[in-house]
């Protein structure tokens, strides 16, 4: 199996420049914690970045937490 580097962000501006488009394989899975204000900046660039299967999982305080999303096959 293939492994990848772990890439840790700040903020939404690395992603924003493509910095992800290598981060996994067609088919592989995404997961980003995220600052509870973060879902819906960050889930509008996964969608113009091509991913799929986009959610968003909160925490126990009932915060937006974590965005999983899908690269396409």
């Amino acid at each position: 199996m293939e492994q990848r580097n772990n890439l840790v962000l700040q903020g939404t501006e690395t992603f924003s420049r493509g910095q992800l488009d290598n981060v996994a394989l067609d088919g592989g899975a995404l997961v980003l914690e995220i600052g509870w204000q973060q879902r819906e900046a960050v889930t509008a660039l996964l969608e113009a970045n091509g991913w799929a299967d986009i959610a968003c999982r909160k925490d126990f305080g009932g915060n937006d937490r974590c965005v999983t999303a899908r690269r396409p096959k």
